[in-house]
């Protein structure tokens, strides 16, 4: 009979950035270290439990990025030699970029995810932030990573297989996208199921809007199977002028 060490309660309140990054890099190193075990050697005849967990932030800037306020809460997190489970988790982080909204569980491989909320989006510091991030990026860097993916796959024991989504929301601050000024953006998503283990999208439905100085527009888009399929497109308020004016003007709405 396997024994079994609980820890009652877990709380960082008020956690610093230095300390916020040292956490990440301790835990980022376990991880890499138990990868480069053989999935046996974790089948240990103990199981370990920790319960209530809480861990806040103080506001801290990293990597151009200010994060204004971030709160985890975890009701508990379980490993064996069956796996790893994780009971209900709320993440909600606060920053420059946007508001995230996370609130599910983790279960036999399938992260479960009742609802993932992105709110007032900066998309253009997004795209300028994943720019540079991308010029750092060496080729050397991305095989290393591959590298380090491939002997990650032999743990099965914390290995994602699914993830399922049952209500997703993203909408987005007013951007102007070389003369395409977005006024309104919002996308809502329902009963997203990938299998990452077939590399498939199984089933998705979204609803996108969108206001512009160009037109409104409506899509309704069914996911199966890794098939997309456009239900319904309604493009209302066209306006002729603003075409004209982008056109003249040789501008080319790019996203990337």
């Amino acid at each position: 009979m396997a024994h079994k060490f609980t820890i009652s309660k877990l709380h960082f309140i008020g956690v610093d950035k230095e300390t916020l990054l040292d956490m990440v890099d301790f835990f980022s190193n376990q991880d890499k270290n138990k990868s480069n075990q053989e999935s046996s050697d974790l089948n240990l005849p103990l199981s370990v439990e920790v319960q209530d967990i809480k861990i806040t932030t103080l506001p801290f800037k990293e990597s151009g990025v200010e994060i204004k306020k971030a709160l985890l809460s975890v009701d508990f997190v379980e490993l064996n030699q069956n796996g790893i489970d994780i009971g209900k988790l709320i993440q909600k982080t606060y920053t420059s970029l946007g508001n995230l909204e996370v609130i599910g569980f983790f279960k036999d491989g399938v992260l479960s995810i009742d609802r993932l909320n992105l709110k007032r989006v900066n998309a253009l510091s997004i795209l300028a932030l994943t720019k540079n991030r991308d010029k750092n990026v060496s080729k050397e860097n991305k095989s290393n990573r591959k590298k380090v993916e491939k002997k990650s796959n032999k743990n099965q024991i914390y290995s994602l297989k699914e993830v399922r989504v049952k209500r997703l929301h993203i909408d987005m601050l007013p951007e102007t996208f070389q003369g395409v000024k977005i006024k309104d953006f919002n996308l809502d998503a329902k009963a997203l199921k990938l299998d990452l283990e077939k590399k498939e999208l199984k089933s998705l439905e979204i609803v996108t809007k969108v206001n512009s100085n160009i037109c409104s527009l409506k899509a309704k888009i069914l996911a199966n199977k890794n098939l997309l399929n456009v239900k319904g497109l309604l493009i209302d308020n066209l306006s002729v002028d603003e075409v004209l004016k982008l056109v003249n003007s040789k501008k080319i709405v790019q996203i990337y």
